[in-house]
């Protein structure tokens, strides 16, 4: 097959695709893919002097044949983080914001994690690490916090926080902050169970 007839056949696909099987097969607009195929023709028209036309029908015939849905996923899409979470812990309370957050946006709840004192660069942060494949990837999810009174805990100690969910944006990005929050050591708790 010439390179020629490559073309004219690849120009048939385009044009009969961008009427319903590329919504299913790419993210390429409808009207780019028809553009690319008008393009195709014209460029296969004006190489040389034999009709284009019988190639860029059959191009066209095998457009029609693509799928116009997508095909069938395997296995059910997973749109939570794998695991089960402690009632009333963070991941808990992060599942339910995900779900819906009028149901936690102002409403006092209670999480325990990893204290992140407050700097002049961010606020006081109260988190878990999470990670998908290695510790290379593992990144820290939680809560900004703001204390009804101050409180001096050392950073990475274990903590529980509770405080009232309010929502926020910050550098262009919703956060949501556990607002007049108190705070207590759990490593003080375990070494001093009364």
């Amino acid at each position: 097959m010439t390179p020629r007839a490559i073309v004219e056949i690849a120009a048939g696909v385009c044009l009969s695709s961008a009427c319903g099987p590329c919504a299913a097969l790419t993210s390429i607009a409808p009207i780019v893919l028809f553009a690319t195929g008008a393009a195709l023709v014209w460029c296969a028209s004006r190489a040389q002097s034999r009709s284009s036309y019988p190639l860029v029908a059959l191009g066209i015939v095998c457009g029609l044949l693509l799928p116009s849905s997508p095909p069938p996923v395997a296995g059910g899409v997973v749109t939570h983080g794998t695991g089960i979470a402690m009632p009333g812990d963070l991941f808990d309370v992060l599942d339910r914001l995900d779900d819906d957050p009028l149901q936690v946006v102002d409403r006092r709840v209670s999480v325990s994690g990893e204290w992140a004192p407050a700097s002049v660069q961010r606020p006081a942060t109260v988190s878990r690490r999470i990670m998908s494949c290695c510790a290379a990837d593992a990144i820290a999810v939680g809560f900004d916090v703001e204390l009804a009174r101050a409180r001096r805990i050392r950073a990475g100690d274990w903590v529980r926080v509770e405080g009232v969910v309010r929502e926020r944006m910050g550098d262009g990005e919703r956060r949501f902050v556990l607002e007049q929050s108190q705070v207590r050591s759990l490593e003080d708790t375990v070494s001093n169970p009364d």
